[in-house]
């Protein structure tokens, strides 16, 4: 009888205990931060790396419809040849809308196990046809129906506006898109700029108690333009006034309001609760004005790079007051939260946000705005023992391992 020698033993041991080393490592999370641009009748698509594990190449996601809104379902996908950053998609279906989501692949082949955000990008007729668009005449050009419904002061440094259907702002046209003065003609600084939906919220500099002061969006857009035209905000009615009283928050909303505005959650305050390695439970505790109707429920946007881009919105119920976020990965945590009436009408978005560090120190945020827009990512929410986050995607096809 063969007796293994005491190397061989040792040997034995450590391999039996490397191995589920391996199967117990957390899969990478999906990639954030991911953008798609036409680039001569193809897409492009752009990502953040995901940091602090070894990847070994990223999987490129399509669809007709939403991903993060439809269960994870997708119409297929495509790998890159490594951990590059970018890809192109080529020879893509006949679609007039494509929706993009990236994946992590790490050097176990382990994928990452939710998507983090998705592009969305309007193509045209076929993504084939590099033939640019005619010019568009003055007699092309579709009028105008975006206006400016109402604006409101909800803190010294805080503006909230409220437009007549949901908006967007260029990266380029961003540092002239409003335009803040007060009753004298002087100009007020703007800092920041927060778009959700319809609603914008504006960070200035601190406001003058019970001073008049009117806004005017100058370089607003529609976010669902028709035939793809670029429809501005009217610019006669792209004006409204306010006054900051110094304590709550009133507002003189235009003619075209037919109805008060629903009060905005207040007193937003982030801390972490938790750290495990890379990860934070956060909680975020908030407060309604003293005498306000109670909403229906509330939606809680997330964001995990600072508000570069939110999750879709998450519906809790109205009586809540706090939100507890597992998981929450190292480096700006944002969140967006407004409250819904029973009729559907929505408030103004209040913001937060903190530093997640691995010290495990942050830097708490109190109803301040973020520092930029756009749309979709997100942590795990848990309210009452109830886990709402994003959707896992549907199990792939069978051999398919590209």
């Amino acid at each position: 009888m063969h007796i293994p020698s005491p190397i061989a033993k040792i040997a034995a041991i450590l391999v039996l205990l490397a191995w589920p080393m391996s199967a117990w490592a957390a899969p990478p999370p999906g990639a954030t931060g991911v953008t798609a641009a036409m680039e001569n009748g193809n897409v492009r698509v752009r990502w953040d790396p995901v940091r602090g594990q070894d990847i070994a190449r990223y999987r490129i996601y399509y669809s007709h419809e939403s991903i993060l809104q439809n269960d994870g379902a997708y119409d297929d996908f495509d790998s890159t040849p490594g951990d590059t950053t970018e890809f192109l998609l080529t020879n893509l279906p006949p679609l007039t809308r494509i929706y993009v989501a990236v994946l992590a692949v790490n050097a176990a082949g382990e994928e990452s196990a939710s998507f983090g955000n998705e592009a969305m990008l309007d193509l045209p007729s076929t993504a084939a046809d590099q033939t640019p668009p005619a010019p568009l005449t003055s007699t092309q050009q579709p009028a105008s129906s975006l206006h400016l419904v109402s604006a409101q002061a909800l803190s010294p440094t805080t503006v909230s506006l409220t437009f007549s259907e949901p908006v967007t702002v260029r990266q380029e046209e961003a540092v002239g898109a409003f335009q803040l003065t007060d009753a004298t003609g002087a100009a007020t600084a703007i800092r920041q700029i927060a778009v959700l939906g319809p609603n914008v919220t504006l960070d200035t500099v601190a406001l003058q108690a019970n001073m008049p002061y009117t806004v005017k969006a100058l370089l607003v857009r529609a976010a669902q333009s028709p035939n793809g035209f670029a429809v501005i905000v009217d610019s006669n009615a792209n004006a409204a006034s306010f006054t900051y009283s110094g304590s709550s928050p009133t507002s003189q909303p235009s003619p075209a309001q037919a109805t008060d505005p629903l009060s905005a959650p207040t007193n937003m305050r982030m801390r972490i609760e938790r750290m495990e390695g890379m990860h934070a439970d956060v909680l975020l505790t908030f407060a309604m004005p003293e005498g306000a109707v109670v909403p229906a429920s509330f939606e809680v946007f997330q964001s995990i790079n600072g508000g570069k881009s939110y999750a879709t919105p998450q519906t809790i119920t109205g009586t809540a007051r706090s939100v507890r976020f597992t998981n929450v990965p190292l480096g700006a945590f944002a969140v967006l939260l407004r409250a819904i009436a029973a009729d559907g009408r929505a408030s103004p978005t209040a913001p937060a946000a903190i530093t997640i560090q691995t010290s495990g120190t942050s830097s708490p945020s109190r109803s301040t705005p973020l520092e930029k827009t756009g749309a979709g990512v997100g942590a795990v929410l848990v309210l009452s023992g109830a886990v709402v986050g994003w959707r896992k995607m549907r199990t792939k096809v069978a051999g398919n391992n590209r």
